[in-house]
């Protein structure tokens, strides 16, 4: 979970891998409210897939995101960390 310590534009992104016979959905939410998603639901077969979403958003102080998977997928990831989470502040407000 984020908490943003500032009122601002932030540029978050957030990435999530998952073997292709597996489905993948992670939901990105705003203060436990949903405003983006990324998903992969057709198993295809061997290797893996990846998604990917980024937004600019305006976040005030003490607003929170986090990144939760819908139920019966999954993500996975080793030490080349192909599952990232990420957002820094473009400028305060």
């Amino acid at each position: 979970m984020f908490t943003a310590p500032v009122r601002g534009v932030y540029y978050i992104r957030f990435t999530a891998n998952a073997p292709t016979n597996f489905p993948m959905s992670a939901v990105l939410y705003k203060n436990g409210i949903q405003i983006q998603l990324i998903a992969h639901e057709q198993p295809s077969g061997e290797g893996s897939d990846t998604a990917s979403n980024g937004a600019a958003l305006l976040l005030e102080q003490g607003d929170t995101l986090s990144l939760q998977l819908w139920h019966n997928t999954q993500i996975w990831d080793n030490s080349n960390h192909h599952s990232t989470f990420s957002g820094f502040l473009l400028f305060p407000m």
